[in-house]
């Protein structure tokens, strides 16, 4: 079970919405379902050279209390601050399904 004190940090799930432009263009834009408390636990990052560029990845775990609605996907992103982090994967922890962790992945 999540305790109440280790939630606290104010993030927005959000999900991929396609809308279509007067020229007919398909543009892609970001719809925020559910803002709610969790724990984000930096789990480490990578640093890689591709080409010349330096790529770098920052992984994180995200504790959240299992959602009343629309249930996170990896096709989802949860945004904390000024950081914007890419689900990965979604795990029920809890046999009675009360907490939930979303692997996450933050393109530096």
């Amino acid at each position: 079970m999540v305790r109440a004190g280790k939630l606290r940090h104010r993030v927005t799930l959000e999900q991929r919405s396609s809308t279509v432009d007067d020229a007919g263009q398909n543009t892609d834009s970001w719809s925020s379902y559910r803002t709610c408390y969790a724990e984000v636990i930096d789990k480490g990052g990578a640093e890689k050279i591709r080409g010349q560029q330096v790529d770098a990845t920052i992984q994180a775990v995200v504790r959240i209390r299992h959602p009343e609605g629309t249930f996170p996907e990896p096709e989802h992103r949860v945004t904390f601050g000024s950081r914007t982090l890419n689900i990965e994967s979604v795990q029920r922890r809890d046999s009675h399904d009360r907490e939930v962790w979303l692997y996450c992945r933050e393109d530096v």
